[in-house]
């Protein structure tokens, strides 16, 4: 129970702030398309659930990419151009050290991203069979 706590549970206020972006993102696209695109409800629904589910994974591997460190150059940089930033680090290889000290603390963020996004690329597909088995 405590590595499930440890994978799932760690951060309910990004699990709650995933899930509402991601509604909100569904709505105003199923919205978009029934106003403007004028398409039927159901491609509607389909568009809605499958384009915020590939966001919602996309900025995930985005965010464990950064987690491995591919960012850090960039993020140096802008540190850089701060008073406090060079006085805080001498160099590259000194930010990456502390920033590596503070990843090491949550390994697990990237769960919110794959369960809510999966989750909504599953109800994508699911809408995608019955379209295509039905004939809508």
């Amino acid at each position: 129970m405590n590595k499930f706590k440890l994978i799932f549970l760690h951060s309910k206020k990004k699990w709650i702030s995933l899930l509402s972006i991601d509604l909100v993102m569904i709505i105003g696209i199923i919205l978009y398309d029934i106003f403007y695109r004028k398409t039927g409800t159901m491609y509607a629904i389909l568009d809605g659930t499958f384009i915020p589910g590939c966001i919602i994974i996309l900025i995930g591997a985005l965010s464990v990419l950064n987690y491995w460190g591919a960012y850090d150059m960039f993020g140096y940089g802008f540190a850089y151009l701060t008073r406090k930033g060079r006085d805080k680090y001498k160099d590259l290889i000194d930010y990456s050290e502390q920033k590596n000290v503070v990843r090491k603390k949550n390994k697990y963020f990237w769960t919110p991203y794959i369960v809510i996004g999966g989750f909504t690329l599953i109800i994508s597909l699911i809408i995608d069979i019955i379209v295509r088995c039905i004939g809508f």
